[in-house]
Protein backbone atom coordinates (compact mmCIF):
# COMPACT_ATOMS: atom_id res chain seq x y z
CA UNK A 1 0.00 0.00 0.00
CA UNK A 2 2.87 2.36 0.82
CA UNK A 3 4.39 1.74 -2.64
CA UNK A 4 1.14 2.69 -4.35
CA UNK A 5 0.79 5.82 -2.22
CA UNK A 6 4.40 6.84 -2.93
CA UNK A 7 3.96 6.15 -6.66
CA UNK A 8 0.86 8.35 -6.80
CA UNK A 9 2.67 11.21 -5.04
CA UNK A 10 5.68 10.95 -7.38
CA UNK A 11 3.46 10.87 -10.48
CA UNK A 12 1.45 13.82 -9.22
CA UNK A 13 4.65 15.78 -8.60
CA UNK A 14 5.95 15.03 -12.09
CA UNK A 15 2.62 16.06 -13.60
CA UNK A 16 2.58 19.37 -11.73
CA UNK A 17 6.17 20.24 -12.63
CA UNK A 18 5.67 19.40 -16.30
CA UNK A 19 2.61 21.67 -16.32
CA UNK A 20 4.74 24.65 -15.25
CA UNK A 21 7.29 23.97 -17.96
CA UNK A 22 4.56 23.71 -20.60
CA UNK A 23 3.06 27.05 -19.52
CA UNK A 24 6.39 28.85 -19.80
CA UNK A 25 7.12 27.22 -23.13
CA UNK A 26 3.70 28.29 -24.48
CA UNK A 27 4.37 31.94 -23.57
CA UNK A 28 7.67 31.85 -25.42
CA UNK A 29 6.12 30.16 -28.44
CA UNK A 30 3.41 32.83 -28.66
CA UNK A 31 6.02 35.61 -28.87
CA UNK A 32 7.86 33.70 -31.62
CA UNK A 33 4.69 33.89 -33.74
CA UNK A 34 4.52 37.71 -33.58
CA UNK A 35 5.89 39.50 -36.66
CA UNK A 36 6.47 43.12 -37.57
CA UNK A 37 3.80 44.45 -39.90
CA UNK A 38 0.99 42.42 -38.30
CA UNK A 39 -2.31 44.13 -37.61
CA UNK A 40 -3.60 44.71 -34.10
CA UNK A 41 -6.19 41.97 -34.65
CA UNK A 42 -3.54 39.44 -35.71
CA UNK A 43 -1.45 40.17 -32.62
CA UNK A 44 -4.49 39.87 -30.34
CA UNK A 45 -5.33 36.54 -31.99
CA UNK A 46 -1.85 35.23 -31.12
CA UNK A 47 -1.27 36.80 -27.68
CA UNK A 48 -4.85 37.14 -26.50
CA UNK A 49 -6.55 40.18 -25.06
CA UNK A 50 -4.07 42.82 -23.82
CA UNK A 51 -3.83 43.56 -20.11
CA UNK A 52 -4.37 47.25 -20.83
CA UNK A 53 -4.17 49.95 -23.48
CA UNK A 54 -1.23 52.11 -22.43
CA UNK A 55 -1.92 54.81 -24.99
CA UNK A 56 -4.20 55.48 -27.95
CA UNK A 57 -3.90 58.77 -29.76
CA UNK A 58 -4.48 60.31 -33.18
CA UNK A 59 -1.80 62.75 -34.30
CA UNK A 60 -2.65 65.95 -36.17
CA UNK A 61 -1.51 64.31 -39.42
CA UNK A 62 -4.00 61.46 -38.86
CA UNK A 63 -1.54 58.79 -37.64
CA UNK A 64 -3.19 56.54 -35.05
CA UNK A 65 -0.79 55.42 -32.31
CA UNK A 66 -1.68 52.53 -30.00
CA UNK A 67 0.43 50.92 -27.31
CA UNK A 68 -0.92 47.70 -25.79
CA UNK A 69 0.46 45.99 -22.72
CA UNK A 70 0.60 42.26 -22.14
CA UNK A 71 1.64 41.10 -18.69
CA UNK A 72 3.02 37.62 -18.56
CA UNK A 73 3.27 36.10 -15.10
CA UNK A 74 5.73 33.36 -14.39
CA UNK A 75 5.75 31.43 -11.13
CA UNK A 76 8.94 29.87 -9.87
CA UNK A 77 7.80 26.43 -8.73
CA UNK A 78 10.52 26.23 -6.08
CA UNK A 79 10.18 29.66 -4.47
CA UNK A 80 6.55 30.23 -5.50
CA UNK A 81 7.41 33.84 -6.36
CA UNK A 82 5.38 35.37 -9.18
CA UNK A 83 7.21 37.64 -11.59
CA UNK A 84 5.21 39.98 -13.82
CA UNK A 85 6.87 40.77 -17.13
CA UNK A 86 5.17 43.51 -19.12
CA UNK A 87 5.50 43.45 -22.90
CA UNK A 88 4.42 46.51 -24.87
CA UNK A 89 3.31 46.29 -28.49
CA UNK A 90 3.52 49.47 -30.57
CA UNK A 91 1.15 50.09 -33.48
CA UNK A 92 0.97 53.00 -35.90
CA UNK A 93 -2.07 52.96 -38.18
CA UNK A 94 -2.90 49.39 -37.09
CA UNK A 95 0.55 48.03 -38.04
CA UNK A 96 2.91 46.50 -35.49
CA UNK A 97 6.33 48.05 -35.86
CA UNK A 98 7.92 47.25 -32.50
CA UNK A 99 7.49 45.27 -29.29
CA UNK A 100 9.54 44.78 -26.19
CA UNK A 101 9.74 45.18 -22.42
CA UNK A 102 7.25 47.66 -20.99
CA UNK A 103 8.50 51.19 -20.58
CA UNK A 104 8.07 53.51 -17.63
CA UNK A 105 7.41 56.51 -19.80
CA UNK A 106 4.56 58.88 -19.27
CA UNK A 107 2.20 58.91 -22.21
CA UNK A 108 2.75 62.52 -23.21
CA UNK A 109 3.63 64.30 -26.44
CA UNK A 110 7.30 63.28 -26.22
CA UNK A 111 6.29 59.64 -25.83
CA UNK A 112 4.04 59.79 -28.90
CA UNK A 113 6.72 61.63 -30.89
CA UNK A 114 9.28 58.94 -30.02
CA UNK A 115 6.87 56.25 -31.19
CA UNK A 116 6.23 58.04 -34.48
CA UNK A 117 9.95 58.60 -35.05
CA UNK A 118 10.69 54.92 -34.48
CA UNK A 119 7.79 53.99 -36.75
CA UNK A 120 9.11 56.20 -39.55
CA UNK A 121 12.57 54.66 -39.18
CA UNK A 122 10.98 51.21 -39.39
CA UNK A 123 8.99 52.16 -42.52
CA UNK A 124 12.08 53.66 -44.14
CA UNK A 125 14.24 50.61 -43.43
CA UNK A 126 11.50 48.26 -44.62
CA UNK A 127 11.10 50.10 -47.93
CA UNK A 128 14.84 49.78 -48.64
CA UNK A 129 14.75 45.95 -48.53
Amino acid sequence: MKKIYLSVIVLLGIFLLSGCATYRQQLALNMFDVRLGMTREQVVEILGRPSMVVSAYTEENGDLIEVLEYVRSETNSLTEQVEARPIWTYFVNNELFEWGPGENWETDAAFRRAILDRSKDYQHNRSRR
